[in-house]
Parts: structure tokens; sequence; C-alpha cells
């Protein structure tokens, strides 16, 4: 009897130490080679994240420098053109100068419109009072017929944004609008001489140099 029951005690004892063991085996931590694999793939993540907030910086930095670039030249534009408003006005008021600087711009936009449409690199207007207004070309055009267009597309302009103020004459009746007309006709018809560096001038070079001196002539009667 004694033999038997140790027999039982010991199969009792196997059978509780087999039980110990499978009960710590599934309590064993995972192993080393799961947490590398893990930590490859957060590390990805950490990267790929880097670059996203790399490539987000990079697109902010360049948005905010159009926008400088581009605030930059309103401000060019708008500023000189506040500023021969404010020099005008003080001459003829308030009124007309709003108007006439208004008649320079629409010139100087015919000439951009013209740069623009043959790919010419060039600054916005600047105005200059009491001369005018100007666009710097940065490169030249590629032939004569082209800067003969460019010339051209600015009286064009002026004179259409004239007759658009003689036209309000015959409606209204304003007189504002009639010396408006006046003045933005005579401005387009004087830059239509034939010398440099009026526009009349870079037209002629398309035909020939030679034409400068009768816009010499013309320019001089001008004057007398």
């Amino acid at each position: 009897m004694s033999t038997i029951h140790e027999d039982l005690i010991r199969d009792l004892q196997v059978k509780q130490a087999e039980k110990a063991v499978q009960v710590a085996s599934s309590a064993r931590p995972p192993s080393w080679a799961g947490w590398g694999g893990m930590g490859v793939v957060l590390a990805l993540l950490w990267k790929l994240k880097a670059l996203l907030v790399l490539a987000l910086a990079k697109m902010k930095f360049v948005a905010l420098g159009a926008k400088a670039l581009s605030f930059g030249k309103m401000l060019t534009t708008g500023g000189t053109m506040l500023l021969s408003i404010a020099l005008y006005a003080q001459l003829w008021g308030l009124p007309y100068a709003v108007g006439f600087v208004l008649l320079i711009f629409v010139h100087e936009m015919g000439h951009v419109l013209a740069i623009r449409g043959y790919g010419i690199s060039a600054s916005t207007p600047v105005f200059v009072p009491f001369v005018g207004a100007f666009v710097a070309l940065k490169e030249m055009p590629r032939n004569a017929w082209i800067e003969a267009v460019v010339g051209i597309a600015g009286p064009i302009f002026g004179a259409v944004a004239a007759l658009a103020c003689y036209l309000a004459w015959q409606v209204t009746g304003s007189l504002l609008m009639l010396a408006l007309a006046y003045s933005g006709f005579m401005l387009n018809l004087f830059n239509l001489l034939r010398i440099p560096p009026l526009d009349g001038g870079r037209v002629a070079a398309a035909v020939s140099p030679r034409l400068w001196l009768l816009g010499t002539v013309g320019a001089a009667a001008c004057l007398l």
C-alpha cells in the first residue's frame, strides 16, 4: 500500500511541476527579436515624421518668400503711386491726381502685359512724380518686332483709357472726365514721338533708327 501511495504522490508532483512550467512559459515576455522588429518600425515612423516636418517647413518658407516678394513688388508700385498722387494733388487737387495716376497706370500695364506675353523678365511699374512711370526690362527683347510691340502697347492701352474718360464726359458732363481725357490723349501722343526712350522711339527702331531724327524735330516743335 505504501508503494502505491508513494507512486500517486510522485505522479501528482510531476503533474504540478509540468503545470507550473506551462504557466511560466505563457507568462514569459516576448523575445528580443520581436522588440527589435518593433524598434525598426518606430525608427522608420520617426524618420518619416521628421522628413514630413522638414518638407512642410520648406514649403512654408517658399510660400512666405513668394508672398514677401509679391508684397514687395506691390509695395513698390503702390507706394510710388501714392507718392505721385500726393504731389500732384498739391497742384491740381486730389480727384484729378487720382485719375491722372490711374491713366499712367493703365498705360504701363499695357507694357507689362506685352512683356509677359513674350516671356520677358521685367520689374513692376515704378512711378516717378512729374516724370511718369517706367517698367525696367531685366532682359532685352529677342528682336526689333517684339521691342516695337512692347513699346506700342502702352500708348494703345493709355489711349483706350483716355477714350473711356471722354465717353464718361459725354454721358455725365463731368469737367473732371474731360480734363482727364485731354491729359490722357496728350500724354500718349507725346509718348509716340520717335525718340528714345519714349515709346515712339522704340517703335521707330523696328523700322529704322533714322526716324529718330524726325522725332527730335517733332519734340523741338512741341517745346516751342
